[in-house]
């Protein structure tokens, strides 16, 4: 990658001194990716992160955590201990050649150290400092600590996860910083747009919390507006009036599809049309879903009751175990019809659409001599494109450059500072 020609980036002008773990990677990544200049400070020795797997053909080595490398991509690594009085100064000094700095202590904890935002504002005026807890700076759970598990609960998104009939589930993959983190990439650029036309930076306060809440921006109106619960419900859709249970996902041959019928003047034409051509592709009986009263309404009503829907359900659910993913999306293409395919991620790799956009994109790791395949940009654009530039940085790669190189430091000083635990 170091001999590629990159074009011009949005934030090619910018830097940032990332100082996140987990609770904050993928802001820094995001604003990599947009092209600033992002250097992932880490302790010395390594950041706790890079202890989560999965690990690069099995290794459980710090430098093989592929967790790790998915949101420190592009960024350059330091280490420093800013515990210490030399790491302070450090600190403060590479403040003042950042635009961003992006932390994720607990509150207080940088203040107590006399590097809190007041303090440091003072040395660089215009700096965002981007703040990611799990519960904001301040009121009664501000020094909280919290898992994925609990801010996912606290944030309300596991009251409305799992079955009807079952106890509040949690998504399997840890999400709740990832909302946390995008969302504060997203303020950054706020702040950063104020500065440009102020000259003044601000620090920005991202609760966890309050992100996993704004996912729910659907369930808590429907209160509101017709005084109904959204409750939990499985792979059906709980439409709070009527109350009806529709099917959404539905298992096939080799995996599941998404398919769900509303009822009404619209889906009245589209369902007659995919019974018919369950009828025509495989012999599926449909006379009686063919007879129902709500196909042939004129009045523009959901005239669709719940034995309506579970009468589709026997039928449909019958055919579409007969058949195949790709069958029966090349049948929804062909018929206009809105189904989807349930893909696993090896579907995702090989889709032709991620390969039409050159979405995947492979990095050297000269030291494991393999090349690896990343996600890559989240947003095209045409004079200022997102690029992967380089590979996740290994324990303290660029240490003896932006030490020596940016802030002027002698090879003795670095070597004084390493044997001291400093970096």
């Amino acid at each position: 990658m170091d001999n590629t020609t990159f074009s011009p980036t949005a934030l090619g002008s910018y830097r940032v001194l990332d100082m996140t773990d987990e609770k904050g990677f993928l802001c820094g990544r995001l604003l990599a990716d947009l092209g600033a200049d992002v250097i992932k400070v880490e302790p010395p020795g390594g950041d706790r992160a890079r202890g989560q797997g999965p690990f690069f053909r099995g290794a459980p080595l710090p430098e093989s955590s592929m967790a790790w490398w998915a949101f420190n991509v592009n960024k350059r690594g330091i280490t420093l201990n800013i515990s210490s009085g030399d790491g302070r100064k450090l600190f403060t000094e590479l403040v003042k050649g950042v635009d961003f700095l992006i932390e994720s202590f607990a509150p207080g904890y940088l203040d107590g150290l006399g590097l809190g935002y007041e303090a440091l504002r003072s040395l660089s005026p215009g700096l965002i400092m981007v703040s990611i807890t799990p519960f904001g700076q301040e009121g009664p759970y501000a020094r909280y600590q919290a898992t994925d598990l609990v801010l996912q609960a606290m944030g309300g998104f596991m009251n409305v996860t799992g079955y009807e009939d079952g106890p509040p589930m949690r998504i399997g993959n840890p999400n709740a910083y990832l909302h946390a983190g995008a969302e504060a990439c997203a303020a950054a650029l706020i702040a950063s747009h104020h500065r440009a036309a102020t000259g003044e930076g601000q620090h920005v306060d991202v609760s966890a919390q309050q992100c996993v809440v704004w996912t729910l921006m659907e369930s808590n109106p429907t209160w509101d507006i017709s005084r109904k619960i959204v409750r939990r419900a499985g792979n059906v859709y709980n439409e709070p009036s009527p109350p009806m249970r529709r099917i959404n996902h539905w298992p096939c041959k080799d995996g599941q599809v998404g398919y769900a019928n509303y009822g009404g003047p619209i889906f009245a034409r589209r369902s007659e049309r995919f019974y018919r051509m369950m009828q025509e592709k495989d012999g599926a009986q449909v006379d009686r879903l063919l007879e129902k009263d709500w196909l042939n309404n004129q009045e523009g009503q959901r005239l669709m009751t719940q034995q309506d829907l579970d009468d589709e359900a026997e039928v449909m659910g019958a055919f579409f175990l007969r058949h195949t993913k790709e069958e029966l999306y090349d049948w929804s293409i062909e018929e206009k019809f809105m189904l989807t395919p349930v893909n696993t991620p090896e579907e995702l790799l090989a889709s032709p659409q991620i390969k039409a956009r050159e979405y995947m994109v492979e990095m050297d790791h000269p030291d494991l001599a393999a090349r690896v395949p990343y996600p890559g940009a989240f947003v095209q654009m045409s004079e200022t494109p997102c690029q992967m530039r380089r590979k996740p940085p290994r324990i303290g790669e660029h240490n003896q450059e932006i030490y020596m190189g940016q802030l002027g430091l002698s090879r003795e000083e670095l070597t004084e500072l390493r044997s001291a635990g400093v970096i």
